[in-house]
């Protein structure tokens, strides 16, 4: 069996764990797909392996072949020289309907700037490249290590669907220390009658005998519902304070290069910590007193950080949350109130936030929506959702908190709780006047509901005991990716068998 195998980026040991792996189930990698930085590593461990970038443009590799490990007879074709075929009429049949969902995940990587131009030259370019990789390998399979999200590997998604070629993604589900597989990123796990989606392969359960739920997934769920405490999700915690003036200055100081960091972050700021700065003045410049007396329904929409797979791919078309907060506006009556607060990644000095996704002028647009209230970052997320009548997200994980609070919940996209109770996915104004006009009333059995979803949904996942809550943590995580991903190959060869 034969296979393309994508992946974000995995560390020397890991790649030869697949590799090595996927060698004792019997399969034949064709070639790798990752970054630049990654083929790197590939070609250090596996250096017959073929390998393909994804397009980082800011990256100076792209452009130049003064490379450590090749020569530019080994980049040329792959990375510099155009050389590929562009199937317009495949792109129009297959593409052009998708406009909307696909311009947004070329959007996310650099340079920033050429605008509507540039991001569909990069997309002809990596669907011509995508196209060039299938056919010329002709996978069984095209496995992907994590949900793509960058633009190679997205297209290489859509593109197999076509050919008919079987797909494989490992997918977060629910809560960070479970994953699934699926062929699908946009079908939910499990279908309306809480059975296995025809899209979800089944894995080799690693719960314990006679278990439907993690005992890791049951403490999360206490913690959610206790009404005494204030529930943050543990990679928030971990991410630190919000920035400050004086981080600034420790970026300029610690700096071995801080005249090259000065004019970077002081000149070219469209993703340094001055304009992140400036942001987060405008933010607080745009919040305001929140008052929910007398008003109904009253909408609790926690921004998502941009750029993330939450919104790009999963939100599909609705990657943009001013379209979506403009539709709840539009769909609301006069007495309604939408309760908006921003991501607190958005301003941590961690966060790689840039002018595309946060352009300085983004809180001023939400402000002009009517019955739009903008609030402290200080304020409960939790409180909010107490006192809210529907938390509306893309995907997010305040819908999933929400959905076993035992409150409403409205997404856009394709959220891992699609199908779980009092979970409503709304693609129009007209849907969410609908809503609006219904009279919803929390049932008394909600609690039990939501606990019979997430039993059901555990049978189809892989579960992990370790803390990889701290994102700085990459491998840990990567390894359960692997693990589960092994797990639902072994499934499906023991069922071809």
């Amino acid at each position: 069996m034969n296979v393309i195998f994508c992946f974000p980026s995995l560390s020397e040991e890991n790649i030869k764990y697949v590799a090595s792996s996927f060698e004792e189930l019997g399969l034949k990698i064709e070639a790798m797909v990752s970054v630049y930085d990654d083929i790197v590593k590939i070609k250090k461990v596996l250096p017959s392996m073929i390998t393909y970038c994804s397009a980082d443009y800011n990256h100076p590799w792209a452009w130049d072949f003064d490379l450590e490990y090749f020569t530019y007879q080994q980049v040329k074709g792959h990375l510099h020289d155009w050389n590929y075929p562009f199937d317009k009429e495949l792109y129009d049949m297959l593409i052009k309907p998708k406009y909307s969902e696909i311009m947004p995940i070329i959007d996310r990587y650099e340079p920033f700037e050429g605008g509507f131009l540039e991001c569909e030259t990069r997309l002809i370019y990596e669907f011509s490249f995508a196209n060039f990789i299938l056919k010329t390998h002709k996978p069984n399979y095209l496995i992907c290590l994590n949900e793509p999200h960058n633009p190679l590997d997205f297209l290489l998604f859509e593109l197999a669907k076509y050919y008919k070629i079987k797909v494989m993604i490992v997918r977060t589900a629910l809560f960070r220390h479970l994953s699934s597989v699926s062929s699908d990123v946009y079908a939910p796990i499990l279908d309306q009658n809480l059975n296995k989606n025809i899209h979800t392969y089944q894995l080799e359960s690693n719960l314990a005998e006679g278990e439907r739920m993690h005992e890791r997934t049951r403490n999360l769920i206490a913690e959610i519902i206790d009404k005494e405490k204030n529930y943050v999700p543990d990679y928030l915690v971990k991410l630190g304070e919000t920035i400050r003036k004086r981080e600034i200055f420790k970026e300029f100081i610690t700096s071995k290069m801080a005249w090259k960091r000065l004019l970077y972050f002081g000149l070219n700021t469209p993703f340094g910590l001055i304009f992140k700065y400036r942001l987060l003045k405008n933010y607080i410049n745009s919040t305001m007193r929140l008052d929910t007396n007398g008003k109904h329904p009253i909408i609790f929409f926690p921004l998502h950080y941009q750029p993330e797979q939450t919104t790009m791919p999963r939100g599909g078309e609705f990657s943009n949350q001013i379209r979506v907060i403009k539709m709840l506006s539009d769909a609301l009556p006069d007495n309604g109130i939408i309760i908006v607060k921003e991501h607190p990644f958005t301003f941590t000095p961690i966060g790689r936030m840039n002018k595309n996704f946060r352009p300085v002028t983004y809180y001023s647009w939400l402000s002009r929506i009517p019955k739009v209230v903008l609030v402290s970052l200080n304020t409960s997320s939790s409180y909010l959702q107490n006192i809210s009548d529907y938390t509306c997200t893309i995907t997010g994980s305040a819908g999933l908190e929400a959905m076993i609070k035992g409150k409403k919940v409205i997404v856009f996209g394709a959220a891992s709780y699609l199908n779980g109770p009092n979970v409503y996915k709304i693609d129009s104004v007209d849907g969410l006047k609908k809503l609006f006009s219904m009279e919803v009333v929390e049932n008394a059995d909600d609690q039990e509901r939501v606990i019979k979803y997430i039993e059901s949904f555990s049978q189809f996942c892989y579960h992990s005991n370790e803390d990889f809550s701290d994102n700085l943590d990459r491998d840990l995580r990567d390894r359960h990716f692997i693990r589960t991903l092994l797990s639902a190959i072994k499934f499906e060869i023991k069922t071809n068998q």
